[in-house]
């Protein structure tokens, strides 16, 4: 991501609104690992949608600049984040993969098996 656009004067009630803005993402953050840790992958989904929207929204008119160190290093946090996050997917995606590759071979050994008529 660019550097955003620095706002060094800005109102007292900018700076409290960008506070504000930002609790709630780093907020809606956590709340997205908690859910991943969960694997509740469809709460995940909708929460990182809604995270990107506020994200979006956050920086598209500028950060004050009173927030912006505190900003730079949540980002660093959020990525860690991130980074797990796709770690259990992939960890979830084998454990179903492997999972399916049992169930298929439990199958295909009933499917072998001849059973005296009743």
């Amino acid at each position: 991501m660019d550097r955003p656009n620095l706002i060094s004067n800005p109102t007292a009630a900018l700076l409290a609104d960008q506070i504000e803005a930002w609790a709630k993402i780093v907020s809606l953050s956590n709340l997205i690992e908690e859910n991943a840790s969960q694997r509740d992958w469809d709460q995940v989904l909708a929460m990182a949608d809604a995270r990107e929207m506020q994200v979006s929204a956050f920086f598209k008119g500028g950060v004050c600049s009173a927030i912006f160190p505190v900003v730079v290093e949540d980002l660093e946090i959020l990525k860690q984040q991130h980074t797990a996050i796709l770690e259990e997917i992939e960890q979830d995606q084998t454990r179903i993969q492997d999972e399916e590759n049992s169930l298929l071979k439990i199958k295909a050994q009933i499917s072998q098996m001849n059973f005296p008529p009743a």
